[in-house]
């Protein structure tokens, strides 16, 4: 009876093995590609100087081209403003003034110094996301375990039946 019983668990086992192989080869060939397309960020290659990569040669191109001169152009606008309202009138007290001033000069760091922070953080961000994926081939029981508890379930439902 026992080698009856040898050769149903050697036959179940074995058809296991031919269902879940294929399923095994597709997860290891395609699972890094599918995290890597859901984690990975996208960035530009270089921080401090024209990007080749993707679409952002052309962001760069326009952030230095367009917006820097932009927002700068009426950042001068608004300082002049300024400057006109405060020479004319008494509007301002010396503590607005000097709120105005430290104001002023943070929102001229913060145009000159926003394509560093923003690819910086990019970078950074990508990095950390791919430090802290794990690799799922090293994982050797991901597929064992999946089908062993598909089994497993299937078992204890079939024994609540009888």
């Amino acid at each position: 009876m026992s080698s009856l019983g040898d050769i149903i668990v050697d036959s179940i086992d074995e058809i296991i093995r031919v269902l879940v192989n294929p399923i095994s080869r597709f997860v290891s060939r395609y699972s890094e590609d599918l995290l890597d397309l859901i984690v990975q960020t996208p960035n530009p290659d270089s921080v401090f100087t024209r990007p080749t990569n993707g679409g952002w040669p052309a962001l760069y191109d326009f952030y230095w081209e367009t917006m820097v001169p932009l927002s700068l152009l009426l950042w001068g606008l608004m300082i002049g403003l300024i400057i006109f309202l405060e020479s004319t009138s008494y509007l301002f007290s010396h503590y607005h003034r000097t709120k105005l001033k430290k104001r002023a000069f943070s929102g001229l760091l913060g145009i000159l110094s926003w394509w560093w922070i923003a690819s910086l953080s990019l970078r950074f961000i990508d990095g950390l996301s791919g430090f802290l994926l794990p690799s799922l081939s090293n994982i050797s029981l991901f597929d064992t375990l999946s089908i062993s508890a598909i089994g497993t379930l299937g078992l204890h439902s079939r024994l609540q039946s009888t």
